[in-house]
């Protein structure tokens, strides 16, 4: 079991290739498991006298193994998330292909425990057909088998982040920080205005000669680069005719004119992409302005902006307890500390005021986590293992992926449901 684990949390293949001449298999499981026999004299022992036909190493013993491992992890997430600090929760849900062209849905859960918040992975399941009523029945049944209510389902994020990336390099750290694990909803939407600031900021006449020279200069320096290329190259290269709407072989000081030239449709195509942006921005993000203010604006701690919140089904905090919360945060003296962490420090004494921000921190803004477990799926998924079957996959992503409470495992509760999983020719438990 130990051997299993350790395998799975390092992301390693458990079996290998059969040599026919030896009649052995010569996989990592087993190679391991006789190094970890030759260590232990005691294993090795308890090995020559135990029956031939119960040494529970097979690979079907292997996938009740692993099957045994994911239940225990997954008890132990959905504990913390049935006794997390606040009842909400958000649920995260994506999907992709793997190399047997199987759809693969990662489904988790963003929550709130002990003033931390955590995204969990729940799943990670296969279905055929695609469709919403599909999706949505999976889900439901999911949470329904693992007894999580879904009624407390704050939010749910799906595929993509809230923002298309990369439009201008001044806003690629937005992307990132939207798609970090931690960030929430208040931190989206203050990232968001920022974002849409820094946009505003570049509609200027000033902005716009700013960066037409910068692309003067950078045109200029490459054909520089090129002209120096050609004197010193020793051969003549054909050039691609497969490549003559992609290329130019226009003289730089004739291409530089025609930017001269020609600087009126640029700046026409100039302002009209940045207003494109700015409007898709406040139509993405106008369909519930007075919740987003609301939340924007919760470190006021202004109960009047809390309606919005409270018609969500948030409790709210009374007037006296929000102004005697705000005095002691403005007296904090580490300004740089979590102001959830603080509050949760003082949970009895501002139990509604901690209740609001755990639960307003619940709501996500990204799949980051699902998207994380498909990269834990691709290296698992090599071309090498395309004949492992789903469920072992998947049970290897989901150990692999959440290896930290993989590692913490019961072993002793593993061995109780391997045990009663089937009548065994040896009890274990």
């Amino acid at each position: 079991m130990e051997v299993i684990q350790f395998l799975i949390v390092n992301e390693l293949a458990l079996r290998g290739n059969y040599i026919l001449e030896e009649e052995k298999e010569q996989g990592l499981f087993q190679n391991l498991f006789e190094y970890t026999c030759m260590k232990d004299p005691n294993l090795n022992e308890v090995l020559t006298h135990i029956p031939q036909n119960a040494t529970y190493r097979s690979p079907e013993i292997q996938n009740q193994i692993i099957q045994a491992m994911v239940q225990a992890v997954r008890s132990s997430i959905v504990k913390d998330i049935n006794e997390s600090d606040v009842k909400w929760f958000t649920l995260m849900e994506d999907g992709t292909r793997d190399k047997n062209n199987r759809e693969n849905i990662a489904l988790a859960i963003r929550y709130v425990k002990d003033g931390v918040v955590n995204e969990s992975l729940l799943m990670v399941k296969t279905t055929e057909n695609l469709d919403a009523a599909t999706f949505t029945e999976l889900t439901l049944n999911t949470l329904t088998e693992n007894n999580i209510d879904p009624s407390c389902m704050l939010s749910q994020c799906y595929d993509g982040p809230w923002l298309w990336p990369k439009i201008l390099s001044t806003l690629q750290p937005a992307d990132a920080a939207l798609q970090a694990r931690s960030a929430g909803l208040k931190d989206a939407i203050t990232i968001i205005k920022c974002v849409k600031d820094e946009i505003i900021k570049l509609r200027s006449n000033q902005m716009y000669n700013q960066i037409l020279e910068e692309a003067k200069s950078l045109t200029s320096n490459d054909c520089g680069e090129s002209e120096n290329r050609t004197q010193t190259s020793k051969r003549q290269v054909k050039k691609p005719n497969r490549m003559d709407d992609y290329l130019t072989y226009t003289p730089c000081s004739s291409a530089r004119q025609n930017i001269d030239e020609n600087d009126e449709p640029f700046k026409s195509e100039y302002f009209e992409t940045l207003d494109i942006l700015i409007a898709e921005l406040q139509r993405r993000f106008s369909d519930n302005d007075d919740l987003i203010n609301s939340i924007a604006s919760l470190d006021e701690l202004d109960v009047d902006k809390m309606v919005p919140l409270k018609n969500l089904g948030l409790k709210i905090p009374s007037r006296e307890e929000a102004s005697v919360v705000k005095a002691y945060l403005s007296r904090n003296e580490d300004i740089m500390e979590n102001t959830l962490q603080v509050l949760y420090r003082q949970r009895e004494a501002f139990k509604d005021t901690y209740e609001l921000f755990a639960s307003v921190a619940t709501i996500g803004c990204s799949t980051a986590v699902c998207e994380s477990t498909f990269s834990t799926l691709t290296a698992i998924n090599r071309p090498q293992r395309l004949s492992m079957g789903h469920e072992r996959m998947a049970g290897m992503v989901f150990l692999a992926f959440e290896k930290k409470r993989t590692k913490s495992v019961d072993l002793n509760e593993v061995l109780r449901i391997f045990n009663n999983m089937a009548n065994r020719r040896i009890q274990l438990f």
